[in-house]
């Protein structure tokens, strides 16, 4: 449709001769914009052809009379920018008898520089965590900003989240100034995450802009994928100096909507491991031993399952574990391979489990053994995440027969 407009040519008095018979619409008002206010002439221009009426600019405001017509029908225009507190922005107002035009020359704006998000957004941080004490699970969001763009105190601000695509929540809050924090909360209700299988997937999708009015097409956008979400929860666990016993601390950390067997959350763990790139050594190429070797690595660091070493196993061999990992190996291989890791890993003291309460009585045989860290635990997943070699090759024979 804007295609089809072409400029036309007035005077000013033509120009407000006409106003008083064609119909008033507001398609901008004093709206945060994109581009400098000296160059939303050019933008808009760039998008309608319309004839330049009257132009009068100062050092921090500009005002445009523009003329068009569309199929024989008239079009005027006013626009009105400025420069306030370091913010542009925008009043464009619209004359027709057209009812149709003011929608799609909004559209055409917000395809313009003018509907573009300005550079703050880049300095926000987000911090987020899901609560579970309450009945009903809420995400918490904390917003702060870095030191890099900070806008003028109060500079407003329209915040979406996407929560597994079948929940979302807008709220409309003011951009946080260095060292403010603006706290947010959203109620979950029966909404649990669905583990996609892809670790790059969206866990959760963030939207900012600085006005309602700009293309959600241009929003700044942040994504937590399902890797990273994994990876913020479980250092929440190890940074307190502590692991998880179960799979159902990963699985409640992450709503997952799991089974009794917990195998989203089994499944999860298991692709987040094999993920790590572990290029192996000369004499050793990246195969089953090596991929035993990361999920053991793994599951030591972030987990200490009541029954010691046995939980380890029970978990890989459990109820619904994927065939992937079953492949790997037999239950014997993947012991003998745990026994040798619990023998080179330097990172861990091997103990036995006092058993406590009425049931501490148990039959014949060791007790469990349960491995304690002696490298903080924080530290070990951090270099298990980036740097996975320095993980793994430190509990492979392979390579300490190589050392040796």
């Amino acid at each position: 449709m804007l295609a089809r407009i072409q400029n036309l040519h007035l005077t000013a008095k033509e120009f407000q001769a006409a106003q008083t018979d064609l119909k008033h619409y507001t398609i901008l008002e004093h709206a945060p914009i994109g581009c400098s206010y000296n160059n939303a002439l050019a933008e808009l221009l760039s998008c309608l052809q319309l004839g330049v009426v009257l132009d009068k600019q100062t050092s921090w405001s500009r005002t445009s009379w523009l003329a068009g017509e569309i199929d024989e029908a008239l079009l005027l225009v006013v626009l009105d920018t400025s420069v306030i507190n370091s913010i542009n922005r925008a009043s464009i107002d619209l004359w027709s008898s057209r009812d149709d035009i003011a929608d799609a020359i909004l559209k055409g704006v917000q395809n313009t520089q003018m509907g573009a998000m300005p550079g703050i957004f880049s300095s926000i941080v987000i911090s987020w965590h899901i609560e579970q004490s309450s009945n009903v699970p809420r995400l918490l969001l904390s917003l702060t900003s870095s030191d890099q763009l900070l806008p003028i105190t109060g500079t407003e601000m329209f915040f979406a989240v996407d929560y597994q695509g079948i929940l979302s929540e807008t709220f409309k809050t003011v951009f946080p100034t260095k060292p403010e924090q603006i706290h947010l909360s959203m109620e979950l209700g029966n909404f649990k995450s669905n583990w996609s299988g892809n670790l790059e997937d969206s866990y959760l999708l963030f939207y900012f802009s600085d006005a309602s009015w700009k293309s959600e097409d241009h929003f700044y956008k942040v994504i937590i994928t399902w890797k990273q979400a994994l990876i913020r929860q479980i250092e929440e666990f190890l940074g307190s100096g502590n692991r998880m016993a179960r799979l159902s601390e990963l699985s409640s950390a992450l709503n997952l909507d799991d089974d009794g067997d917990m195998n989203m959350a089994k499944d999860l763990f298991f692709k987040f491991c094999l993920d790590s790139i572990v290029e192996g050594c000369q004499g050793q190429r990246v195969t089953d031993y090596c991929k035993r070797c990361v999920i053991l690595s793994g599951l030591m660091i972030c987990f200490n399952p009541p029954r010691g070493l046995s939980g380890y196993l029970e978990t890989i061999f459990g109820t619904g574990s994927p065939d992937e990992i079953r492949k790997l190996g037999t239950e014997r291989t993947w012991r003998d391979h745990l026994s040798n890791i619990v023998i080179m890993a330097q990172d861990f003291k091997p103990i036995q489990v006092e058993l406590m309460g009425k049931r501490k009585s148990r039959g014949p045989g060791r007790p469990p053994t349960q491995l304690m860290p002696v490298t903080p635990l924080i530290k070990l997943f951090q270099d298990f995440v980036e740097t996975p070699d320095k993980i793994v090759c430190r509990y492979c024979r392979f390579s300490n027969e190589k050392k040796s």
